[in-house]
């Protein structure tokens, strides 16, 4: 499964600039220092760190074996379906930027980190809004599923990260799974019907407290839809999970298997069978081969969830 990719998500609330502007740098900011510790501290002391990207892929992107790193922020185009996208280094007045472009309520913004060697390691965090999904915003980032190979470190960081950031918000919904699309649809909004965008994150992230988005080897439920299944006690009574924890704002973490590798159908239909009565409801659309080919094994189970119990 190394050559999959894996989206990991976060989505919250926020009702004020101040709000969201807390929440996208605990991601931006606080994740990526945690993550990249040492990288962050190299481009932390770099008052001019590499930080533009070059029009053409071959150019070199910065000295060998140097940190590269940029700041970018995303805003709507007044009156017209265009952004417009603004980028600075990651600077101490880079930061600063950032935080007053946060404030203002942009559609997204993002943190990217290169180390500049063969095979270094890269990190990509974003935060995302919805113009649908009015004060929500999606915390995100995608990686390769060699990282949560036993034995490899990014596993375990990323697992952090989105357990560490969960514990400080009150979740609406999230996960780690296998990326089937580049919106970041859960694999059962990618295979429900579209219904004009009904069941696409545009809108699907505005109802996370009333339907269940997905489910992949970590689940986010929000505190909702876990009382409705009986809460973290009668979720560890099920015996599915690997891991049910109560989060600290509100929410529960379902971790399905010990390791990503180990999620597979016969898991996700015992992580389907429990989650059920608060999932979307509709019919999922069987995949084409050339979309398993692409993205991997949509693992899920193909029934209506709404003909069970509720």
């Amino acid at each position: 499964m190394s050559r999959l990719a894996v989206w990991l998500e976060l989505d919250t609330q926020f009702g004020s600039g101040d709000e969201l502007t807390r929440a996208a740098l605990g991601w931006l900011d606080d994740g990526s220092r945690e993550w990249f510790g040492p990288v962050r501290e190299a481009l932390d002391r770099d008052p001019d760190p590499p930080w533009r990207r070059p029009e053409r892929d071959s150019v070199p992107w910065g000295p060998p074996g140097s940190v590269w790193g940029q700041l970018g922020v995303t805003k709507l185009v007044p009156n017209s379906l265009r952004v417009r996208r603004s980028e600075r280094p990651p600077t101490a007045k880079g930061w600063a930027w950032l935080t007053a472009q946060l404030r203002q309520q942009p559609y997204a913004a993002d943190i990217q980190i290169r180390v500049l060697v063969d095979g270094g390691p890269a990190l990509w965090l974003r935060a995302d809004t919805e113009e649908t999904s009015p004060g929500w915003l999606r915390l995100n980032a995608s990686t390769n599923a060699s990282d949560f190979e036993p034995g490899h470190p990014g596993g375990e960081r990323w697992l952090a990260l989105v357990r560490g950031q969960a514990e400080r918000i009150n979740p609406g919904y999230g996960q780690i799974g296998i990326w089937h699309a580049p919106r970041g649809e859960t694999a059962l909004e990618n295979r429900l019907p579209v219904d004009f965008g009904r069941n696409r994150p545009q809108y699907t992230v505005g109802e996370s407290r009333q339907w269940l988005r997905g489910y992949a080897w970590v689940t986010i439920a929000p505190q909702e839809l876990a009382d409705r299944l009986g809460g973290v006690a009668a979720l560890r009574a099920s015996g599915v999970f690997h891991e049910v924890a109560q989060l600290g704002q509100g929410g529960v973490w379902l971790q399905a298997t010990r390791y990503f590798g180990q999620y597979d159908v016969a898991k996700a239909t015992e992580v389907f069978e429990v989650l059920a009565p608060v999932l979307r409801p509709g019919l999922p659309q069987l995949p084409q081969p050339a979309e398993v080919e692409r993205y991997g094994p949509f693992l899920l189970v193909y029934e209506d969830a709404s003909t069970r119990t509720r």
